[in-house]
């Protein structure tokens, strides 16, 4: 019954909302505030929408008079209710928003907004009614979510003209757009070059969060021991970042062992004899065993003849079980 008066309670406050803001033109001398957009906010952190009302004619307001309401218009051209304060009474859509009431006795309807996630991306309205008069601001806030970077490996151990691959893993950014680059730093030269082969960087994948992950691979493919201690970057770039990110591999690379060849040569015949016994086994198992079976099928023995009465040999066929 008590959850049944409350929501019948919001309904009417948000309907005598509505009503005030269709029924009061904008014209009179209630003004708010011009604030600079977009207002940049990084996710995690809490925010202040501003909304500074002047031109009304009581000091201080009568709250009873008073009504502001915020909404949110998202990149999808969708407007959601976020918080209303409307006659003493507060309604918020936005779970922490609120507009505070102390404030607004001053002509300050700023809307906190606590814990910043992707969600709140977005062309937020302001609308303040002090009856009769009505005024209406609209301020962006672009939410942003840095990046984090880790490497598959930060050391690569190789010999001359082999070839490993490296991935570069960047996570948690928001809003989508990112940039990816690797960048060879030469150790003997201290040369600068940037990659732009043998690299595949994946399609970003969203999150429930609303970031988005994303990857990188690079081949590494050094040509002789002149390239050891050579560092490769991952560079991210993002908007949520000053300057940009890096994550760095460096290679060490070891001249090729005499002994190499020995090695390769023992190998293969130490795989040439494995293979040897297994064939053997193999042999033994199946091809003698369909010989012993075959000579199974037939049984020799001594028959009487009915009329010599002489012994003969004779053959029949025994059914294998």
């Amino acid at each position: 019954m008590a959850d049944t008066q409350i929501t019948v309670r919001r309904l009417l406050l948000m309907m005598g909302v509505i009503l005030l803001t269709l029924l009061h033109p904008a014209a009179g001398r209630l003004r708010i505030r011009r604030t600079e957009s977009p207002i940049e906010a990084l996710a995690g952190h809490n925010t202040i929408l501003p909304c500074l009302f002047y031109g009304y004619e009581m000091s201080p307001l009568d709250l009873s008079m008073v009504s502001v309401r915020w909404t949110l218009t998202t990149f999808k051209r969708k407007e959601e209710p976020v918080c209303w304060f409307h006659g003493g009474d507060h309604i918020q859509t936005r779970p922490g928003s609120y507009i505070p009431d102390s404030r607004l006795m001053g002509g300050d309807g700023s809307l906190y907004i606590p814990n910043i996630q992707p969600s709140d991306d977005g062309e937020y309205t302001c609308t303040v009614i002090v009856t009769p008069e009505k005024a209406i601001s609209k301020v962006t806030m672009e939410v942003s979510a840095a990046p984090t970077c880790t490497v598959s490996d930060s050391k690569l151990e190789m010999y001359p003209d082999t070839e490993r691959s490296v991935t570069c893993y960047v996570s948690g950014f928001y809003p989508q757009p990112v940039t990816i680059h690797w960048v060879k730093y030469s150790n003997r030269s201290s040369k600068k070059s940037k990659l732009n082969r043998w690299i595949y960087t994946s399609i970003p994948a969203r999150n429930r969060d609303g970031t988005y992950d994303i990857s990188s691979e690079l081949s590494v493919r050094p040509m002789s021991t002149e390239e050891n201690g050579d560092v490769y970057s991952c560079v991210i770039s993002h908007r949520s970042l000053r300057d940009p990110l890096t994550c760095n591999v460096t290679i060490s690379v070891h001249p090729v062992p005499e002994n190499i060849p020995r090695i390769a040569a023992i190998v293969l015949f130490l795989l040439f004899m494995l293979l040897s016994v297994v064939l053997l086994i193999m042999y033994r198992v199946y091809v003698k065993k369909d010989v012993y079976d075959g000579a199974q099928r037939f049984k020799v023995q001594p028959v009487r003849d009915p009329i010599s009465k002489e012994l003969t040999t004779q053959v029949t066929g025994v059914p294998l079980k």
